[in-house]
């Protein structure tokens, strides 16, 4: 997994750009800061298909039923995505989402707090602004130290349209093979 640290943790920082890419565009890409001017905000629309407010989406998670773990998380929907799934995950201190693997990849962004990823054999410390890339089908869970709010885009969707997406829930060695018939 891949941890973002050049600069990100820049409290102006308020989004984190992902993308999805049909399978067969894939094609060589490259990154290139431009730290000449800024960008400036020229609007703030009152609803779009692509934005979605912090403070409502932090009011839907704090609103959100946790699961067994005490994990709350909202989806993020919208129905111009239809290939990435977009979450907010809210993980108490001294808590962690439950070991799992997937054929989904899954990209976090951490908004608040600090916490450990385990991922396969390896141990990662967090804190607000990293960002962690988990590749498919690796064991991983995700604790907080503190209050710790991540963001979440996976193609999960996409593999689930397609039957390709298969879980594993490591606590109890219960695989699943998803489909479109069970969302």
């Amino acid at each position: 997994f891949f941890q973002a640290e050049d600069g990100i943790r820049d409290s102006s920082v308020t989004g984190v750009q992902t993308c999805a890419l049909p399978i067969y565009l894939l094609e060589p890409m490259f990154f290139e800061q431009d730290h000449s001017k800024p960008q400036p905000v020229t609007e703030e629309p009152a609803t779009h298909d692509f934005w979605f407010p912090y403070a409502t989406t932090q009011q839907d998670l704090a609103n959100a039923r946790p699961d067994a773990s005490g994990v709350r998380t909202i989806k993020l929907s919208t129905p111009v995505f239809k290939t990435i799934e977009l979450r907010f995950h809210h993980i108490p201190a001294g808590r962690s989402t439950r070991k799992r693997r997937t054929t989904a990849s899954s990209v976090f962004a951490c908004t608040a707090g600090e916490g450990t990823v385990r991922a396969g054999n390896e141990r990662m410390d967090f804190q607000r602004g990293d960002v962690i890339a988990m590749p498919t089908w690796t064991g991983f869970s995700i604790e907080g130290r503190s209050d710790t709010v991540l963001f979440e885009c996976t193609d999960e969707l996409l593999l689930r349209t397609v039957e390709l997406l298969r879980e594993e829930n490591l606590e109890d060695r219960k695989s699943t093979r998803l489909n479109s018939s069970h969302t």
